[in-house]
């Protein structure tokens, strides 16, 4: 008998580490790194020129606003105007282009990120709002003509909050659906929601229990499919709703084409499993 530190170190000294080698990234994928990965401060496709780039963009844009503003504030229009229209023109112009910049901007969290999303990002509509005050704000208006635009945007706006009140108690045009998790402490505030939403007299379509494990061969995985399942059940039978299944498809969608695919597949889904209101 040898003790377990030298039958270790026979084992190892037959073996030798291969020698390291310069690869693409993608080609990379389940290999082990031989040194802790750097970025090049420097060089073709660092970050210190990818961000020098961006920075020498910025500034050639605004010395052609700067050059344009100048020149057209002679014809009485003001250099905030012009920055104005510029920025509501770029936000339209991407959104008409599909969105682009929406899915990646450079500022504030993209349409991929939160659950929550929905409409314009944080940076975006900052810009179009931004926009909107310049020009309304800079714009050669005389103050009765200002007062009358916006008493007239008020007016429009509390026609709109009124419609929107009317349509959100009226079940044949607005119904909630309340999106859970198959969780016993989710189910609790799934209930205590429900109860809300009916206590204000507004109809609840259903209930979603989302990203529910599909079926698989792993115990400790199909242990919690059931446990979701079951979650499911018993809230259903408790608040008297419709308790919709909904699986996990993967990973959140990104980018247009994902998102249009993760459509799809959950409509056949749907089709399928409609008589067991499973999606």
């Amino acid at each position: 008998m040898i003790p377990v530190a030298e039958a270790r170190a026979r084992i190892l000294s037959a073996f030798a580490p291969l020698p390291a080698e310069t690869v693409p990234l993608p080609a990379g994928l389940g290999r082990i790194l031989a040194e802790p990965v750097a970025a090049r401060l420097w060089g073709p496709g660092s970050v210190a020129l990818w961000a020098v780039a961006w920075v020498a963009s910025g500034v050639a844009a605004a010395g052609v606003l700067t050059a344009a503003a100048l020149r057209l504030d002679r014809a009485r229009l003001r250099a905030p105007v012009l920055l104005g229209a510029v920025l509501l023109g770029l936000v339209a112009l991407d959104l008409l282009l599909g969105g682009h910049g929406l899915a990646q901007p450079l500022v504030g969290g993209s349409a991929w990120d939160g659950e929550r999303f929905y409409g314009l990002g944080n940076g975006y509509f900052a810009f179009a709002l931004a926009s909107v005050m310049l020009v309304a704000g800079f714009a050669p208006l005389t103050a009765a003509a200002t007062a009358a635009l916006l008493a007239d945007e008020a007016s429009a706006l509390l026609k709109h909050v009124n419609r929107f009140e009317q349509a959100v108690v009226n079940p044949a045009e607005a119904r909630f659906v309340v999106v859970t998790r198959g969780e016993e402490l989710a189910a609790a505030r799934t209930e205590r929601i429900v109860e809300e939403l009916q206590g204000k007299k507004l109809a609840v379509e259903r209930v979603l229990v989302n990203r529910v494990l599909p079926k698989t061969t792993d115990p400790a995985a199909e242990e919690r499919r059931r446990q979701e399942h079951n979650v499911a059940k018993a809230l259903e039978k408790k608040i008297g709703l419709t308790v919709t299944v909904a699986p996990a498809l993967g990973r959140y969608p990104a980018g247009l084409r994902e998102l249009k695919s993760f459509r799809t597949a959950w409509y056949a889904l749907t089709a399928t499993q409609a008589k067991t209101r499973a999606a």
